[in-house]
């Protein structure tokens, strides 16, 4: 089999992971990870799977895992997200800005 043939099929993946490069920069996820980045999930606190989170103008739509733990809200996503490291931000930095209801 021809080389050729088979790299549209090798660049799916370099392509995917170009996306989620930008996606990572432009929602503002790498600055949140070059203050916040977490180098393990905490023990404690309760797990949420499966979950929604908006950052930026990005909607990370059921990739979202957080947990609620005494150190502060941990945030990942799925590790097919090339780019998005694992978050763990301290109580201290967290505020309401504004609360909306989207019904």
């Amino acid at each position: 089999m021809r080389w050729e043939l088979l790299m549209p099929f090798a660049m799916v993946p370099v392509f995917w992971a170009g996306v989620c490069l930008i996606v990572a920069k432009v929602s503002g996820w790498v600055r949140l990870a070059e203050l916040y980045r977490a180098e393990s999930e905490p023990v404690g606190g309760t797990r949420f799977g499966w979950q929604f989170l908006r950052i930026g103008w990005c909607d990370y739509n059921g990739c979202m895992t957080m947990r609620v733990s005494a150190e502060g809200l941990y945030l990942a996503v799925w590790p097919v997200f090339v780019g998005h490291a694992a978050l763990l931000i301290p109580w201290s930095q967290l505020r309401l800005v504004k609360e909306s209801r989207t019904r």
